[in-house]
């Protein structure tokens, strides 16, 4: 992980050629890369954002930590908040019984590979976020 120039204890989760996603305490922000001006939270995480990944498209974002919420691209940018629905991003395992993610693995074009933090994998639908178990033959 890299640390940002901006705080002492914000640190570099993802890049791409425009962005990056910088993680402090909680929340996941996007800013621009150039000069890491804010764009919008992607997401707010208890226990911290463990991992980020920017699509090299930059059509959309993954964050992940307690649960996993893929943010898409595009303006208007709408900041992620808790219990509020929105065009701008889709979430899982955020509730009750709790997804703790630890990495994203792999992403392909249809789905993306994660490490929970007992260190099993998943794989996850792109488009929806459906879940599936994932033994390591697979890869």
């Amino acid at each position: 992980m890299k640390h940002c120039g901006t705080k002492k204890d914000t640190v570099i989760l993802a890049e791409s050629s425009h962005f990056a996603i910088l993680k402090e305490y909680e929340r996941a922000s996007l800013c621009t890369k150039q000069d890491f001006k804010p764009v919008a939270c992607v997401g707010d995480f208890y226990g911290d954002p463990q991992d980020a990944y920017i699509d090299p498209k930059e059509k959309f974002c993954i964050t992940v930590g307690c649960g996993i919420i893929l943010y898409y691209l595009r303006e208007p940018f709408e900041s992620y908040a808790y219990d509020k629905t929105s065009l701008q991003w889709i979430e899982t395992g955020r509730e009750g019984d709790a997804l703790w993610c630890d990495r994203i693995e792999t992403v392909t074009d249809t789905f993306f590979i994660i490490t929970l933090e007992n260190g099993t994998k998943r794989k996850v639908d792109l488009s929806t976020l459906a879940i599936e178990e994932w033994q390591e033959e697979n890869e």
